[in-house]
């Protein structure tokens, strides 16, 4: 029987039904085992019983205990080295209580975990006993030692001098005031002259009468007067919006409406082609003359924490973009956090390759500036092709580059050998392991960063250590609390999925001019005695490491249902990764029928030779469930990427899949394969087998697999593997036999 849970229940109410359905499930106890899986039929997986994978046992051994003077009989515990099943509570009931035992499969958990199972179990229990009128939701078995982990990972507050992200520049700008700040092909801005183009363009937007606290769009090519301009927007005590040049006009149109901007720079180059709204448009090529008169000092320019530094826009399910506006004192938290860990020095040198319309650009732009390093801005078809980003790697001598995995695999494919100092910082989107095992070899250090924008930027990170180091999304970084909650907003075990919530001082004011969608992902915060501490809710599913690191397992909103089974595409997309012949891949869902759908890979070759489809499943197979191996796998160029470096799933979407939708029919044509479709037939009792087709997938199970497997070593002389017989076409299996 399958018993759900109702979360809303009481114990009381749920032991009633568990003790009803135990009770009837018995008038079936007679059934023999075999003859339940023919019936069922589940899917088949070597890695575990299809059937179940926990299983509870009750042994009664209350006077048991026999004595016949000279002989005793008691009963043994046997040494079992073998796991029956993943899972496997015993409860044994003797003269002095019950005891329990955990036998687990040490293939699929560590004995800490195990222990952890049984802690929970244990509370789980009490609590029920205590409040058994409680709604199960509310009993949360989590441990003591699970709580105190995870409020040590959150012990991250730290003090910094600074309050706002200028003053942190200004200050800088001073200690280094001769030091080049950016170099830009053939151009090299110093401190000082950097903060005298950013105080003239603070000057020029007081002139056109901007007041504090007005958003002003930036409508440029990467530039150091991009820099500037954004310096001087925040000298001037107003917030910057990055407006991308590549993204199509009506969008753009949207964003300056939406945020009610009043004024926007842009170059001389861009005139032509700037969005239309009804504010103020300033080139700062046409405007040079106004802006040289304007006053250059930079002692006066202080801005509060809580003044917005920059809204962002992000993509929204409205089909409309949402703004997130971030302030001051989340961008200085965030930047003296990073120049702490993963760190950066005076010394060093960061090539910038990001559009300033993805948040990361921040760190690029700004995170060197703050401690006397030099940034290196790519142009756009630097930053788009291997060859150009590797060439200005080598000679501008860098030691440190922020990029998407998808812009790393493009350097690596470039050739660009790296560095026993440089630094690689990897993020934006899951790092694949085949990615880290390549990166690491050539970098001195490689970090691991995630962080949703309504966040600012990062936070969290993780040093990948070496080849065989876990790719985890680390621990939070500096003032900033991150939980894996439940449904219910309960904290989760340690190893149990979840929610990813973050608080602390990075948390965005929410979405602007969206108060609906503000009060929905930011919450109050009920893990903190501040009053205004709020909880951003990420979509992300993460776990609990044993060592008190995440791991991200996928995005909530990416789940998916196959036959029934819930599966990560993520998950698809790591394993697939792992395998020599895969370049770069991406999973998505293409809808056959209204209640049909599939799963599809989208796979770019790592060489030339064509893709093996039965190789990449057996890959899969040895990780995966069947259920989540893709039935149909696309060769394709390039893995279409949205602006920010992203994979881009509405256009994996379009491409749908071209491969035949149905299993046609294939006669079985050589001698060998007419007598293994024979001896299938015999044993299957079905009239026809196609040669494509798999023993399992057309009504085989274990049991009836042995008897083919017998009864073709009987008439070929070979015997056949029972995994042979569960991954392999009846077509493969006759060309090992002939």
């Amino acid at each position: 029987y399958h018993l759900a849970v109702d979360p809303e229940e009481t114990f009381t109410d749920h032991l009633r039904k568990t003790r009803e359905a135990c009770f009837d499930s018995f008038r079936h106890q007679d059934i023999p085992f075999d003859q339940v899986v023919r019936a069922i039929n589940p899917p088949r997986d070597t890695s575990r019983t299809p059937l179940y994978q926990v299983f509870f046992g009750y042994q009664d051994q209350r006077g048991r205990d026999f004595d016949f003077g000279e002989i005793r009989i008691e009963p043994y515990e046997a040494d079992i080295e073998v796991a029956r099943t993943d899972l496997t509570l015993w409860v044994e009931h003797d003269d002095e209580g019950l005891s329990l035992a955990l036998e687990y499969c040490t293939d699929l958990f560590e004995r800490s975990t195990a222990g952890r199972i049984l802690d929970h179990f244990e509370n789980l229990i009490s609590l029920s006993a205590e409040r058994p009128e409680s709604p199960i939701w509310q009993l949360n078995p989590l441990s003591e030692s699970d709580r105190a982990l995870q409020l040590a990972t959150n012990q991250t507050a730290r003090d910094f001098p600074y309050s706002d992200a200028l003053s942190l520049l200004l200050d800088s700008a001073r200690q280094h005031s001769d030091k080049t700040a950016i170099v830009f092909e053939d151009e090299q801005v110093s401190y000082a002259q950097l903060m005298q183009r950013s105080a003239a363009i603070a000057g020029l937007l007081e002139q056109e009468g901007l007041q504090p606290g007005s958003i002003v769009g930036i409508y440029m090519d990467r530039s150091p007067q991009m820099v500037a301009s954004i310096i001087g927007i925040w000298m001037a005590g107003c917030a910057y919006l990055p407006l991308d040049p590549g993204l199509p006009l009506k969008r753009l149109e949207y964003m300056l409406a939406d945020s009610s901007t009043r004024v926007l720079i842009t170059q001389e180059s861009l005139i032509e082609s700037t969005p239309e709204f009804t504010g103020q448009t300033v080139s700062v090529d046409r405007s040079s003359g106004a802006i040289s008169d304007c006053p250059t000092s930079t002692n006066e320019y202080k801005t509060d924490p809580q003044t917005l530094a920059y809204v962002l826009y992000t993509s929204g399910s409205t089909g409309w973009p949402k703004g997130v506006m971030v302030p001051h004192s989340c961008v200085v938290n965030f930047l003296s956090s990073m120049a702490r860990e993963p760190g950066l020095s005076t010394e060093d040198r960061l090539v910038a390759v990001t559009t300033t319309s993805f948040d990361i650009s921040v760190l690029e732009l700004f995170l060197p500036l703050t401690v006397g390093a030099r940034v290196i801005i790519a142009s756009s078809e630097a930053a788009t092709y291997g060859a150009q980003l590797k060439s200005l790697l080598e000679d501008s001598e860098a030691t440190v580059m922020q990029a998407t995995p998808a812009t790393w695999r493009m350097l690596l494919d470039a050739g660009w050998k790296g560095g026993p100092t440089f630094k690689a910082l990897c993020g934006g989107e899951s790092m694949p392991q085949d990615l880290a095992w390549k990166l690491n070899p050539v970098c001195g250090e490689l970090w691991n960063l995630y962080g949703p924008t309504e966040t600012t930027i990062w936070s969290s990170c993780a040093q990948i250590m070496g080849v065989d180091s876990p790719i985890t999304i680390g621990r939070p970084i500096a003032n900033t609390q991150v939980y894996v909650l439940d449904e219910n907003q309960q904290l989760q075990s340690m190893g149990v999925p979840g929610e990813l919530y973050i608080a602390g001082a990075g948390v965005s004011l929410g979405y602007i001019n969206q108060p609906s969608l503000t009060s929905a992902a930011f919450t109050r915060n009920p893990f903190s005695d501040d009053p205004d501490s709020r909880l951003y809710r990420t979509g992300d599913l993460v776990r609990w490491r044993n060592d008190g690191t995440l791991q991200h397992l996928g995005r909530i909103d990416a789940q998916i249902k196959i036959r029934g089974f819930r599966i990560e595409l993520g998950e698809i997309e790591a394993v697939l990764a792992e395998h020599d012949a895969v370049k770069a891949v991406a999973c998505n869902v293409w809808q056959a029928a209204a209640d049909d759908h599939r799963l599809v890979a989208y796979i770019v070759p790592a060489d030339e030779k064509p893709l093996v489809t039965t190789e990449l499943r057996n890959h899969l197979r040895g990780k995966l469930p069947d259920y989540m191996v893709p039935q149909y796998f696309e060769q394709i160029e390039s893995i279409p990427l949205t602006a920010n470096g992203k994979v881009d799933r509405k256009a994996l979407a379009d491409l749908g899949a071209s491969q035949s939708l149905t299993s046609e029919y294939v006669e079985p044509v050589t001698e060998t394969e007419r007598k293994v479709a024979r001896i299938w037939s015999e044993f299957l009792q079905i009239e026809k087998v196609s040669t494509n087709q798999c023993f399992f997938d057309i009504g085989g199970h274990s049991l009836l697999a042995i008897n083919v497997i017998q009864k073709i070593d009987k008439e070929f002389g070979v015997r056949i593997s029972p995994r042979d017989m569960m991954l392999n076409t009846l077509q493969e299996i006759a060309n090992t036999l002939a």
